[in-house]
């Protein structure tokens, strides 16, 4: 095998498309044509551009029948007969290129006498708009029944269009575009080079090295008959790639690759690791069967995204959930209803639910083609039930799926999707099975009903709304009161807790406290059905919460809602003995001491003339007052939690500016002399420690309003 220009390709073979090739049809396929052309066209400056593989095999010596690669081949022929019109230089280059005038052009269908006759003519004259053409003596009626001719004439009108061409010129086209050319029946010449290397000195792509080796060992028939196959296998992945793209080609290669690798894995139920050594176990008319299978597949968009994968996306890297449908489609499902069953079943089981090893999955679904061929049954649930094996699908699947199989309701199954579609429960939705029944024979499906309706009530279903969902704060408080075990709940050791957030949060809460969730659950629906009579029963719990009873150290946050509110992602950290307020995951984000901020909250209200309030988030967060008179600025802070015990209020006076904190000693020290404040030579502000934080709030807040009272009286007496 060698690398050919077009030119030379042209110049030292005839290339002939045989009867048994499928008609042209790029160029009918404007998308198809336009991305193939765009790519050249941004690609041309280069000195190199392969546009891929071209398969032919010999008949009579000099003629080479093309099975590959037509669509190509032609496309770029018909784009040099554009270019060659431009003069008339290369118009006789072209013409003698093609050998127009002898009795076997260069490329050729002559094997299709209608199509041959009109090229030659095409090739013969200067024409290249099909309305030009048509009004040409030569032009035939029934050429238009002829579906090459036709399609022929659309790429002509196609690559008028000079700016999809706009940078290929008639000496680029012809030297710098580049083919791999094989012959299929001289494999041994070239495969070494075949299987090692492509035109970029990279790596050939599985599918690529496979190609050569699944084909050597079919006979001349079947050499063009799969030709023509891979042929629309090629083009199918070509027409459903999800991006329209210059990269057209690569697309299509990876996911012929993947569908091989699919095919492979399915097959032999092993992880394939390496391709190229598979020949002796994937026969062509093994993938053809599988490629049929992949057809059946119906085309709504759910299932369609499933094989879009095949292009390449992060999400189930390995097809699992792809590959259960194949095999379903395989075994003989012909109904969109179990197709669905099949995704929805194995989405959740995969991807939702978290990954699972791809062996046991391999086996699971080449027992269930066993199962079919013994039963005849191509029902998922029917094999699901009758399989032990828990690798795959546990006893939560089982119980499901058993309700499902009894109450033969598609309205329940449907609410079970939805509810399993949910960010929280994320592909299962046992918790909420578990609430209304033990086992699957007493399930109720008002209790399910009633028990969802609420959940998705409290809980959006998707994790930006439930992120950003602010009525949840009461669902936090109101299930403070139920002391739960592990709420909030600890990571990153013991200091950092969290009231659930993300919905992986709320997941572990569910899971790892069922029976309290339940009764929490309960308590509400007792109140009646809807958001209102959820939300009384849940204030109910809060104004009926005795902190002195329960002497809980959450209790702040049951009482007061704007403490969650700082917490925009609903965490806390422990420092020292005291809490902090955090408003991302950790204390590396804004941040606020809780008695500090709780303080600000007590001073909101309060007018005191001349001061403005504010809050401070630094390392030893506080709450300070800043004067507002046109002379120097000074701030009246409150700090908890200092010294070197860290059980410790502070009050302080400073400058509120960096180079007057020097001029802060002496301008401040009259007003605060009397107070017994001590000037920080350090920090440049005058403090008192108020030594021993009471117990209660109340009491240290009252301590700290009548310091600042006096410090401000002070300060006004003084004029300052």
């Amino acid at each position: 095998m060698e690398e050919y220009s077009l030119g030379k390709l042209l110049s030292e073979f005839t290339l002939i498309i045989p009867e048994i090739q499928r008609e042209y049809v790029w160029g009918s396929n404007k998308s198809v044509l336009k991305s193939f052309i765009s790519d050249i066209n941004g690609r041309i400056k280069s000195d190199h551009i392969n546009v891929g593989f071209l398969y032919s095999y010999t008949v009579h010596g000099s003629e080479h029948y093309v099975i590959d690669g037509q669509q190509r081949l032609t496309s770029l022929v018909l784009l040099l007969f554009v270019l060659s019109c431009e003069s008339e230089d290369t118009r006789t280059d072209f013409q003698n290129l093609l050998h127009v005038k002898n009795p076997t052009m260069a490329f050729s269908y002559n094997v299709r006498p209608m199509t041959e006759v009109f090229l030659r003519e095409l090739f013969s004259h200067e024409c290249k708009t099909s309305e030009d053409i048509k009004k040409q003596k030569w032009y035939l009626t029934e050429y238009d029944n002829d579906p090459t001719i036709k399609s022929i004439l659309e790429a002509l009108d196609l690559f008028s269009l000079k700016d999809l061409r706009a940078n290929i010129t008639y000496a680029d086209l012809r030297q710098k575009v580049y083919f791999w050319y094989f012959d299929v029946q001289e494999t041994s010449q070239g495969e070494e080079l075949y299987i090692t290397m492509n035109s970029r000195g990279q790596k050939l792509t599985d599918s690529e090295q496979i190609k050569p080796r699944l084909f050597k060992s079919l006979s001349g028939n079947e050499v063009e008959e799969y030709g023509k196959k891979w042929d629309d296998w090629e083009e199918y992945f070509y027409s459903h790639r999800p991006q329209q793209g210059t990269d057209a080609i690569r697309q299509v290669d990876l996911a012929l690759n993947n569908f091989i690798r699919v095919v492979e894995e399915l097959e032999t139920a092993e992880v394939c690791k390496e391709l190229k050594d598979c020949e002796g176990r994937l026969k062509l008319p093994i993938l053809e069967s599988w490629f049929e299978a992949l057809e059946r597949i119906p085309s709504e968009e759910q299932f369609q995204k499933e094989i879009q994968r095949l292009y390449g996306t992060k999400e189930d890297g390995n097809f699992m959930v792809l590959k259960s449908l194949l095999t379903a489609s395989f075994v003989g499902v012909n109904s969109d209803r179990e197709f669905e069953r099949v995704r929805q079943t194995m989405r959740n089981r995969v991807v939702r639910r978290g990954k699972i090893d791809h062996s046991p999955l391999l086996k699971f679904l080449a027992d269930y083609r066993s199962f079919y061929k013994k039963s005849w049954n191509n029902s998922l649930y029917d094999f699901i039930l009758s399989n032990n094996d828990t690798n795959v699908m546990d006893d939560k699947d089982r119980k499901k799926i058993t309700i499902l199989v009894r109450q033969r309701d598609e309205s329940l199954e449907d609410l079970f999707w939805e509810a399993e579609h949910h960010c929280i429960l994320k592909g299962d939705i046992s918790p909420l099975l578990d609430w209304v029944c033990k086992q699957s024979e007493d399930f109720f499906i008002e209790k399910f009903e009633r028990y969802y309706h609420c959940f998705c009530t409290l809980f959006k279903s998707t994790e930006n709304t439930l992120k950003q969902d602010k009525e949840l704060d009461l669902v936090r408080r109101a299930l403070l009161t139920r002391k739960i075990k592990n709420y909030p709940w600890y990571f990153d050791g013991w200091t950092n807790l969290c009231f659930a957030y993300a919905p992986k949060d709320w997941r572990n809460l569910f899971v790892n406290n069922n029976s309290e969730m339940k009764a929490f659950f309960d308590e509400l629906l007792e109140g009646g059905d809807g958001e209102d009579k959820y939300k009384e029963v849940m204030d109910k719990m809060i104004e009926n919460y005795n902190e002195e009873e329960n002497g809980d150290w959450y209790s702040d946050f049951v009482k007061e809602p704007k403490l969650l509110k700082y917490c925009q992602e609903k965490n806390i950290q422990w420092w020292w003995d005291t809490i902090y307020l955090i408003t991302k995951r950790t204390a590396k984000s804004y941040h606020a001491n809780l008695h500090a901020y709780k303080y600000y909250l007590h001073l909101k209200d309060k007018k005191n003339e001349g001061w403005q309030l504010h809050f401070d988030s630094s390392d030893m967060t506080y709450t300070y007052y800043s004067q507002t008179k046109d002379t120097h600025r000074i701030r009246i802070s409150m700090q908890w939690n200092v010294g070197k015990d860290h059980s410790q209020m502070e009050i302080g006076c400073f400058m509120d500016s960096k180079n007057e904190y020097q001029f802060g000693e002496s301008y401040l020290k009259e007003a605060v002399e009397s107070l017994d404040y001590k000037w920080n030579n350090k920090d440049n502000y005058y403090y008192a420690l108020l030594l021993d934080i009471p117990e209660s709030d109340q009491v240290a807040f009252g301590i700290m309003d009548e310091h600042c009272e006096k410090l401000m009286d002070s300060l006004a007496k003084f004029g300052l």
